[in-house]
Formats: structure tokens, C-alpha cells, sequence
């Protein structure tokens, strides 16, 4: 499946007085812009910029010459008002530059919502626009001198100290408050500082172009300026190489050129959703089939060597096969196996992104739902309200979403509202109860099953471990055992009824137990250490002249051979239950299930409300619902990435 392209937005804050220095800014701009090409080859660029006169026309021209690139003029105010500012700056020349941009083909525009009226004129809005460049942009450019300290508010400078800090200022809280387009991230939330290119209008012009920097915060609450190499941008600019490598896996290579935009913001974030879920699936189905292939190999590898020392020249069988002479390097063999496994999936980041995508892909099921109920402002967008405070790459996860809804944010209509997203048929609240039921219960069943597996695998090693006690107890012991064995194989019939008897006394003592044992463990118990008692040993002993044990103690070797290998598989169940999380996942959904079966029945309740007040009751049990189903996807990402895939200790 071709997943839909993502834009890297890169935004521009500039001067609109460049200093008669326009070419050498040129110059410098066109330079950026190659090396973002480079460090990002597979993801095409959009810049977004005010499309003021100076910086902003002057980069926008040369983005649209480029064949990756496109324009996105946002307006920090009404079109009309906003072409007298411009007029009044640069006049006419000025004035019919923008007009020809605004018509150009590559370029679309759109216009910030208005802020309340204030004494401060247009500053407010020249706020709120810087603000949104540097928080909602993967990449920031800044043409200014590099020495400028922050003065006027709305200015380049302002700009620049705000996305190196990564928190706002007292005048940008107050322009955030008002403003239905920006939102304060949520209390405990750290300060995220970023970097940005900053072509230096005060530096030197060299080779016709001026200097350009990498300026990126210190982690001492300053910055430093670096070469903006394409690998000094990729370690600066976490969320374009999140995004370059969504559109690299995906196939969407900037040569398929643009597709037509989708109809409104729901359908928009619909077809991103399926891109990362076609890409999800490929890499969940790796990482499972990896966990399964590193529990085979440590079991596969746990028998090879006891093989190697058990199985000498003995067995007649193991000298037919020659097992002596290479068991031990097929040994070396699985485990170096393993350990490839285990490195291939760190190379190709299987559990990475099957977990991330995940993620972003609930965030958006979520995001959806939001829109779909008319939640379309600012502080409902749900990469406020999850991950608060994560670093790395969890941290990444929250903003390659909020890229995502950046982006449809400026190419798409909003959505209308649109209840049956929500409680139709096919509806949000309707799907998940459906895929949490189904979940919920495939999880138990998992479960079960693995436990009676691992337990059962246990006991039997138990059996066999009682067997070889009473064994080495002595001549009594040994002559019982031999009495046993013999007796058992001589009379099947007998040696079945005795350990029908064995068993049913000890299913006896399970049911009158006090007080109640585990329910799976005891029945499992009552048959599978009777069973490695009294069955196993024997048979094994024949087994063992069967394949030709020449020595006394063959048998005794075998029943060894047998316990570790059972124990083995005990572990190896437990490694993939633990890996896939199947039961922390089991509690997740039931907990999940009771939540959206409990929303649906509160909305069904508002129906006999009045119909002026349904609306808000509606959006309150939406914006409840979405918050619990953010917190528990958080808590899957979390448990998760908790238990990377590698080899399991021990082989």
C-alpha cells in the first residue's frame, strides 16, 4: 500500500528589511535548502512563512523553483488588511510581488483566526503567528542578524529565543490565552527547547552567499551555533527524520509529486491513519515472528548442548549421526543466531516502529473523534494531552502526531461535526467495543494457554526431578524404581489404573483445597506430577534403549536430557508471553471495553435531553472518553517498550 506523503513543514521568520544584502541572502537561502534536500531526500517540504516583504517573498520564490517544495502563505491577519501592511512596507513593487505568489500554483494560503481586539494593533497577531511557525514546524529558518537580542514582539528575534527556550515568554502567554489557534502545553510540562538555521545578515558574505548556522539550544538555557551539515541537521530536527522516514518506509517518494488533497480534515487524517497502518503491520508482524523465532532458538539451543554432553559415543544413534562432532558448534551456531535476530531488529527497528506507529495511529483515532464532536480547537488537540513530561523517543511519538495534525490543520477544510463517526453503526465507540471485546478474550485464551503450557512443561520437570531424587536415595530406592519401571511396562493396563488412582488423589486434595489455589495451576499440578513421576521415567528408559544407550546409566542421562529441556520450554512460553504483553494487555482491554461501553450508554442517556443542551453533554463524555482512551494507550506504549526483543538469557 502507498502510504499518503507528509510534508516536513519549514518555517520561515525574516527580516523584511534585508540590508540591500538580497543576493546574498538568496544565496544562503538556496544553500539551506540544498542541505535540507540531503539530509531529508525522501520527504517533500513545505514552507510556511507570512509572505511578508524581504525574508519571506525571497524565500518563498525560491522554495517554489525547487521540485520538492511547496508554499504555504498563513496570513497572520484578515487578506485585505494584511495587503495594506505590505503596501505600506515596500510599496507597489512590494504589493504585486505578493499578489503574483498568492497566485501561483505550488503556493496555497490561509489566514490565522482572528484575536480579540486590543490597544496593541497588529503585534498580537504577529505573536500568534510567530509562535505557531516555531511550535508547529519541524524546521525553523531565521534570516536576521545573529547577535539581534529579543525586542519587538512578533519580531525574528522573539521568534528565535522562543523556539530555543521552548517556552513562552509572558507576552506569548498572554497572545496564547486568547488565541483559539495556539494552547499552553499542560502545567507539568518541561520546556522543549529546538533548534533552528539561522542565515546571519550581520556575518561576513563569502563565495556570494551569507554565513549559515545551525543554532541549537545548549541544555544550559543557551545555544551554540554549529555547520549545518545534513547529519548536524538530522540529530537537530528529531521529528523531520520522524516524518522523512514515515514517507522512505511507506514508499511515497517526492517523484510521485503531490495527490489531490482529501475533502475535509476527518478524511485527510483517515488516509494518514491507513499509510502508518499499512507500515505498522509489516513491522508487528516481524517483531512477532522475531520473539516466537528467539524462544525457538534458545530451546532449540538448550537441547544442543545438553545433547552435545549427554549423547557420547554411547548412543548408538548419536555415532550414526555423528551428533559429538558438531552439536556443540550447532550451539554456537543458535545462539549466534539469536543474537543476529536480536541486532537485525535494532538495524530495522521492527518493535520501534510497530509501537510508535500504534501509537500516533490511536492518537489520531482519538484526534478524530475530537473533530468528529466539534472539539477543533487548540487545547483538544490530543499531543497536549499525552506523553506529558517523556523524553526521546517517546517524546517523538507526541510530535510526530502533532505533525500530522499541523498539517492537515493547514491543507484540509476543518471537519464538520459529525456524530455518526462516533456512535454510528461503523462508529468510534461501536469499533472499539467490538475490537476490545474480541481482544479482551483472545488475550485470556492466550493466557490460559500459556499457563497450563509453562506450569504443565514445570511440573513435568518436577516429576522427573522426584524421580532421579529417589533414585540417587540409595539400593532401596533404585530397586524400587526398577521394580516400578518394570512392572509398568510389563502391565500397561496395571500401570495405567495406578496412575488414574495417583491422579484422582490428587485432584481430591485440589478440590477440597483450603483456602483455593491458583485455578490453573492446580489441576495442572495434580496431572503433570504424577505424570513426570510415574510415567515419564519408564518410558523414557525404553526410549533410551530404543535409540541405542549402551551404558548403564542411558536412561538416567535421558530423564536429565528431558528435565532441562522441559524447563526450557517452561521459560521459553514465559519469554513470549512476556514480550507480547499478553496479559498486562488482557487487563489494559477489559478495563478498556468497561469505559466505552459506559460512554455509549451515556450518550444514548443525553438523547432525552433537551436538543439545545445535547451538544455539550455530548462533547464532555467525547472529551472524557478520548482523554482515558490517550491515557491508555500511553500505558501500552509504555509497557511495551518496556521489553525489547532480544535474546533470551540463558541459552
Amino acid at each position: 500500500m502507498w502510504a499518503k506523503p507528509l510534508p516536513i513543514l519549514v518555517g520561515l521568520s525574516g527580516k523584511r528589511d534585508l540590508g540591500g544584502q538580497d543576493a546574498a541572502a538568496a544565496a544562503a537561502l538556496d544553500a539551506a535548502f540544498d542541505r535540507i534536500d540531503a539530509a531529508f531526500p525522501h520527504a517533500p517540504k513545505v514552507l510556511v512563512t507570512g509572505l511578508a516583504a524581504g525574508a519571506d517573498m525571497l524565500a518563498t520564490e525560491i522554495a517554489l523553483r525547487r521540485r520538492a517544495w511547496r508554499g504555504f502563505a498563513l496570513l497572520p491577519f484578515a487578506r485585505e488588511a494584511y495587503a495594506g501592511t505590505i503596501r505600506d512596507a515596500g510599496g507597489d513593487d512590494a504589493m504585486a510581488q505578493f499578489d503574483a505568489l498568492l497566485l501561483h500554483p505550488k503556493l496555497r494560503h490561509g489566514e490565522l483566526p482572528a484575536l480579540p481586539p486590543s490597544d496593541a494593533g497588529h503585534g498580537p497577531a504577529y505573536v500568534q503567528l510567530g509562535l505557531w511557525l516555531a511550535t508547529n514546524c519541524a524546521i525553523l529558518l531565521a534570516v536576521m542578524p545573529g547577535t539581534e537580542e529579543p525586542g519587538l514582539s512578533g519580531g525574528t528575534a522573539r521568534v528565535v529565543a522562543h523556539r530555543l527556550r521552548g517556552e513562552a515568554d509572558a507576552a506569548a502567554a498572554a497572545v496564547i490565552a486568547t488565541s483559539l489557534e495556539l494552547a499552553q502545553p499542560p502545567g507539568l510540562q518541561p520546556p522543549e527547547p529546538q533548534g533552528l538555521c539561522l542565515v546571519d545578515l550581520a556575518g561576513p558574505v563569502e563565495a556570494g552567499a551569507l554565513p549559515l548556522r545551525l543554532r541549537a539550544p545548549d541544555g544550559k538555557g543557551g545555544s551554540r551555533d554549529r555547520t549545518p551539515t545534513p547529519d548536524a541537521l538530522r540529530r537537530a530536527f528529531p521529528t523531520a527524520v520522524a516524518i522523512e522516514s514515515y514517507n522512505r518506509r511507506g514508499a511515497t517518494w517526492v517523484r510521485q509529486g503531490w495527490p489531490e488533497e482529501a475533502p475535509d480534515a476527518l478524511a485527510a487524517l483517515q488516509r494518514f491513519r491507513d499509510g502508518m497502518s499499512s507500515i505498522q503491520g509489516g513491522c508487528q508482524r516481524a517483531w512477532r515472528y522475531g520473539v516466537f523465532a528467539l524462544a525457538a532458538l534458545f530451546l532449540v539451543a538448550v537441547a544442543m548442548i545438553e545433547a552435545h554432553v549427554k549423547f557420547t559415543e554411547h548412543w548408538h544413534f548419536a555415532e550414526a549421526i555423528g551428533l559429538p562432532r558438531w552439536s556443540a558448534a550447532a550451539y554456537v551456531g543458535l545462539v549466534g543466531g539469536a543474537i543476529g535476530l536480536h541486532l537485525l531488529s535494532r538495524r530495522r527497528r521492527w518493535q520501534m516502529i510497530h509501537q510508535d506507529y500504534r501509537a500516533v495511529i490511536e492518537l489520531l483515532r482519538v484526534q478524530g473523534a475530537f473533530w468528529a464532536a466539534g472539539l477543533t480547537g487548540a487545547r483538544d488537540r490530543v499531543d497536549l494531552h499525552t506523553l506529558v513530561g517523556a523524553s526521546g523517543t517517546l517524546r517523538q511519538v507526541r510530535r510526530s502526531a502533532g505533525a500530522i495534525i499541523a498539517w492537515i490543520g493547514l491543507s484540509t477544510a476543518p471537519a464538520e461535526p459529525r456524530w455518526s463517526w462516533i456512535t454510528g453503526p461503523d462508529g468510534w465507540i461501536r469499533e472499539q467495543i467490538a475490537y476490545f471485546t474480541d481482544r479482551a478474550a483472545a488475550r485470556e485464551r492466550r493466557m490460559q494457554l500459556v499457563g497450563v503450557l509453562s506450569w504443565g512443561a514445570f511440573f513435568l520437570a518436577l516429576g522427573l526431578g522426584l524421580w532421579l531424587a529417589v533414585e540417587a536415595s540409595g539400593d532401596a530406592g533404585k530397586g524400587a524404581m526398577a521394580a516400578l519401571a518394570h512392572r509398568l511396562n510389563d502391565d500397561p493396563l496395571k500401570a495405567h489404573g495406578m496412575l488414574a488412582v495417583v491422579v484422582g488423589l490428587c485432584f481430591g486434595a485440589w478440590w477440597l483445597r483450603v483456602p483455593p489455589a491458583e485455578p490453573r495451576l492446580s489441576p495442572v499440578a495434580a496431572v503433570a506430577v504424577p505424570v513426570g513421576f510415574l510415567l515419564l521415567p519408564p518410558a523414557l528408559e525404553t526410549l533410551a534403549a530404543a535409540l541405542g544407550g549402551t551404558h548403564e546409566k542411558a536412561g538416567h542421562d535421558l530423564v536429565i536430557v528431558a528435565l532441562v529441556v522441559l524447563l526450557a520450554t517452561a521459560g521459553a512460553f514465559r519469554f513470549v508471553a512476556e514480550k507480547l504483553v499478553w496479559e498486562a494487555e488482557g487487563h489494559a482491554y477489559a478495563e478498556a471495553l468497561a469505559r466505552f461501553r459506559e460512554a455509549g450508554r451515556r450518550l444514548q442517556a443525553i438523547e432525552a435531553l433537551p436538543e439545545e443542551e445535547r451538544e455539550a453533554h455530548r462533547q464532555a463524555v467525547v472529551r472524557d472518553l478520548g482523554r482515558a482512551a490517550l491515557a491508555e494507550g500511553e500505558g501500552w506504549l509504555r509497557a511495551h517498550r518496556e521489553r525489547p526483543l532480544e535474546p533470551l538469557v540463558g541459552g
